[in-house]
C-alpha cells in the first residue's frame, strides 16, 4: 500500500489528484467479495492518517477545505454572468492573487467555470467602484462593454451600491464611466454606457503608422489575403475589416489570431468584420484580443459605430447584430459613444482552487 504522502502527491491528470470517489470505485472493482470488518476498519485508519498529514501540511491555508484524498481547497465565491453571451466569472476579492492564473483556470470550458475572462468587483477611490478585467488567456485588458454592464448589476444585487441608485461610475483603466440603469421587476436587466470618445490616432492603440490619423482602409496583407482596416480606439484597439459578403463565411478563426499578433499592433489588438447592411443596421463578428471569438463585445461595437460614421458607412445610431444578440449605438461625431445592451446573471457557486 502506498504512504499517505505518496498518494497525496499521486496526479490522476495534469495538475489534478485522484478524487476519493473514483479511487473508491476502483477498490469496488478491484474485489468481487465483502469486505471484513477487520478490513474496513484499516481503510479507514487509513483515510484518518490522510488527512492528518493533509492538516499537519497545510496547517494556514485561509478559507480551505480538505479534500478526503488530499487536495487542499481554497474555496471562492464566483458569479457568472453574460451580456449577450459574451460570459465572464465576477468575483469580489478578499485579497490579491495572482488574478493572471485564476483567468485561466475559471475561464477553461472543460476544466474550469467555462467563460471569456474574469472581471473583479473592487473599491474605488475615484468612482462608485473598479472593474479589473482578465480575458481568458490572462492577459489584463482595459476593460469591457459587456463586462461593465454585467458588473453594474453585479454591483447593485451584492450591495455594493445602493438598491435604488439610477446609475452607477465605475473606474477601469480606459477611464471613468458612467452606466444608466434599466430595470425589469425591480431588478438591473440592461445598462446604457457612456463609452467616452473614440479616437482615430493610431498611436492611442498603439498601430506602428504614422499620426495623427484617421487610418482607413489601411491594406494589410494575411495568411494571403488583402485586408482594408479602419482603427479605432475605445480605450483598447480595434482594427475594422468591411465586408460585402456574408460575415459568418468569412475565416475568423484563421485571420483573426494572424491580425491580433500582427507587429503592427504591439500590444495586440480585436479584430473586426462587418457587414453594413443599412445605415441604421450592421452585422458584426470578433475576434477578441486574448480570447478569440465571442459571441458579442461592447467595445467592438462601439468601436464599429464610431468607424462606421467616420466613413459615411453609417449614421449616428445602429443597431449592431451580433452572433449573441443586438446593440444600440449611437455616435454623433463628436464626444462619447454611448452602447446600450443587456446583462444577466446565471448563477453563483463557489471555485475550489486546488
Amino acid at each position: 500500500m502506498p504512504s499517505a504522502l505518496n498518494l497525496l502527491r499521486r496526479p490522476s491528470g495534469e495538475g489534478r489528484f485522484d478524487s476519493f470517489s473514483s479511487i473508491a470505485s476502483r477498490t469496488r472493482h478491484d474485489t468481487d467479495t465483502p469486505r471484513s470488518a477487520a478490513s474496513l476498519r484499516s481503510s479507514f485508519s487509513f483515510l484518518s492518517s490522510i488527512v492528518t498529514v493533509v492538516r499537519v501540511m497545510f496547517p494556514m491555508v485561509p478559507h480551505a477545505t480538505v479534500h478526503p484524498f488530499g487536495c487542499t481547497l481554497a474555496n471562492m465565491r464566483v458569479t457568472k454572468m453574460h451580456g449577450l453571451g459574451n460570459d465572464y466569472v465576477y468575483v469580489r476579492p478578499e485579497a490579491e492573487q495572482d488574478w493572471s492564473a485564476i483567468a485561466r483556470q475559471v475561464s477553461d470550458r472543460h476544466f474550469g467555470v467555462g467563460s471569456d475572462g474574469l472581471i473583479l468587483a473592487l473599491p474605488s477611490d475615484v468612482a462608485d467602484l473598479r472593474m479589473r478585467m482578465f480575458n481568458a488567456d490572462g492577459s489584463e485588458a482595459e476593460m469591457c462593454g459587456n463586462g461593465i454592464r454585467c458588473l453594474a448589476k453585479y454591483a447593485v444585487e451584492e450591495g455594493m451600491v445602493p438598491a435604488d441608485i439610477e446609475s452607477v461610475t465605475i473606474e477601469t483603466l480606459a477611464g471613468v464611466l458612467t452606466l444608466q440603469l434599466f430595470r425589469e421587476n425591480g431588478a438591473v436587466s440592461a445598462a446604457r454606457v457612456d463609452m467616452g470618445p473614440p479616437s482615430f490616432d493610431p498611436a492611442s492603440l498603439p498601430a506602428d503608422l504614422p499620426g495623427p490619423g484617421p487610418v482607413i482602409d489601411h491594406p494589410l496583407e494575411v495568411d494571403g489575403m488583402e485586408l482594408r482596416l479602419t482603427l479605432a480606439s475605445m480605450g483598447n484597439p480595434h482594427a475594422i475589416h468591411w465586408l460585402d459578403g456574408d460575415v459568418e463565411e468569412f475565416p475568423l478563426e484563421r485571420i483573426g489570431p494572424q491580425v491580433e499578433h500582427h507587429p503592427l499592433f504591439p500590444n495586440r489588438t480585436n479584430f473586426q468584420v462587418v457587414r453594413v447592411l443599412s445605415p441604421e443596421h450592421v452585422r458584426h463578428r470578433v475576434w477578441e484580443r486574448g480570447t478569440g471569438i465571442t459571441l458579442a463585445s461592447g467595445t467592438s461595437a462601439s468601436a464599429v459605430c464610431a468607424a462606421g460614421r467616420l466613413t459615411g458607412r453609417t449614421g449616428d445610431s445602429i443597431t449592431d447584430s451580433l452572433p449573441g444578440g443586438d446593440l444600440q449605438l449611437s455616435w454623433d461625431g463628436q464626444g462619447s459613444v454611448f452602447m446600450t445592451g443587456p446583462a444577466a446573471r446565471v448563477f453563483d457557486a463557489e471555485w475550489h482552487e486546488a
